[in-house]
């Protein structure tokens, strides 16, 4: 399946002669979101369909970027049957909604070419009554705003009486009619998701004016918030985070150019270290916390996934550990002793130690290992990280100890190490053990002590 189909014919109610499509809901227009959802999926070709705007969504085609291959633009008006032809099978996304990834990703593996996402009678929090209600063997359903259909599907109802009106009713009505359609519940999907370590609720909204967007963007922004964290991230950090995020969110910001400006400013905070300025460069680090924040959450609101992604959380890692050696070469150069250098090395190797070890436990497990437990989860609130580390320097900055913290730096991140290392342990255990029978039975025959 790579074909997708939008119907865009509504208007804003705020404005008849906007499309609905257009209004913006976290930085971008609702159907250009659709298309950055539809490239996930690996759609390369959607037809935007359209009786009464065609030639404006000619004219709007450079707004979509970052998106699908092939973006054509129909006039539903000449469209017949024979249109239909070359259609196998096609995604249909109903316009005017934020749909949930989760749900697209289910609709897509669907065994049939006929498949419906559909919620239960009275799962969704709001826009409820806005939605499309479907009658399944007597019971009301409302629809999740997609579906896969076959050409057969669509040919038959472009030739019902409403199709014109209301196609993807007609559409969706149709198929169930016909008994062709396989029922997705979507109510049932897991809420919980790996990357934010937190249940997050499955999302369905229709959008209708511009005050309802900016009530959506304030919604999305609060889903991007991450459930486990180190305690500066967690509690002090989305109280700005949210707020910057919200008003760049029409800007020209996006993930990409923060990560090169964050990077940039930390290692000036990196020289600011080596040259001794280290209260300008302790504030400029903890400001930096929240810019990897504003980053993380603008990348989620905004579909901007990136192939990189790793690869920008390892130069966030070397800044970081660019501030450690710029402390060593300033503290061996005051005291004329090369014990600052042992110092900042440890901190860097423990701390990269870590990091590999949580990697290996998430390729391993597909499990983030500070989310596998009560344990792991209130042991990362206070684990030495980026944050932390920052944090507890900042208590020696009130006493000018600097060279103290450094060396309490070095001890608090082997700590952090040895304990996440157990709980590596523990947990690769347990998962293994479930996984696979001789490897529990190899565990039992080889412990430590009986």
């Amino acid at each position: 399946m790579n074909k997708a189909i939008i119907f865009i014919d509504a208007k804003s109610d705020d404005n008849k002669e906007e499309p609905l499509s257009f209004l913006k809901v976290g930085g971008l227009g609702l159907a250009e979101r659709q298309l950055r959802q539809l490239k996930k999926l690996n759609v390369d070709h959607v037809y935007l369909m359209s009786f009464s705007m065609p030639e404006k969504l000619h004219q709007c085609l450079s707004q979509f970027k970052n998106s699908v291959k092939t973006i054509e633009v129909v006039d539903a008006n000449f469209t017949d049957t024979a249109f239909w032809d070359g259609f196998d099978s096609a995604l249909l996304v109903e316009e005017g909604r934020l749909i949930d990834q989760r749900i697209l990703n289910t609709v897509v593996t669907a065994q049939n070419k006929n498949a419906l996402a559909l919620f239960e009678e009275g799962a969704v929090m709001f826009g409820e009554d806005a939605g499309l209600m479907v009658d399944v063997n007597g019971t009301k359903r409302l629809f999740a705003s997609c579906a896969l259909v076959d050409g057969a599907s669509l040919k038959a109802a472009s030739l019902s009486s409403d199709y014109k009106t209301n196609p993807v009713a007609s559409i969706i009505n149709n198929m169930v009619a016909e008994g062709r359609s396989v029922a997705v519940n979507v109510s049932e999907l897991d809420p919980y998701i790996t990357d934010m370590r937190r249940d997050v609720p499955i999302l369905w909204r229709p959008i209708s004016n511009r005050g309802e967007c900016g009530r959506a963007s304030k919604l999305l922004i609060e889903y991007a918030q991450k459930g486990v964290l180190s305690w500066p991230a967690r509690f002090i950090h989305p109280i700005f985070e949210d707020t910057l995020v919200y008003y760049s969110l029409p800007t020209f910001l996006t993930s990409n150019i923060l990560t090169i400006g964050a990077m940039v400013t930390g290692f000036y905070v990196a020289y600011l270290f080596y040259v001794g300025l280290m209260g300008v460069a302790l504030s400029g680090a903890m400001l930096l916390g929240v810019v990897y924040g504003v980053r993380d959450k603008l990348a989620v609101v905004k579909e901007q996934s990136s192939k990189h992604g790793g690869i920008e959380h390892i130069l966030d890692n070397i800044v970081e550990y660019a501030w450690y050696l710029s402390m060593a070469i300033y503290f061996s150069n005051v005291s004329g002793s090369i014990d600052a250098w042992a110092v900042g090395l440890l901190i860097i190797l423990f701390s990269w130690a870590s990091v590999v070890q949580s990697r290996f436990f998430r390729c391993l497990t597909d499990q983030q290992l500070d989310d596998t437990g009560v344990f792991e989860r209130a042991f990362k609130l206070i684990s030495a990280g980026r944050n932390t580390r920052v944090w507890a320097l900042s208590i020696f900055a009130l006493t000018q100890k600097w060279e103290a913290g450094f060396w309490l730096l070095a001890v608090y991140t082997m700590i952090t190490f040895f304990i996440s290392q157990w709980r590596f342990i523990v947990r690769t255990k347990g998962y293994a053990s479930k996984v696979s029978e001789a490897m529990a039975d190899n565990i039992t025959k080889t412990r430590f002590f009986d």
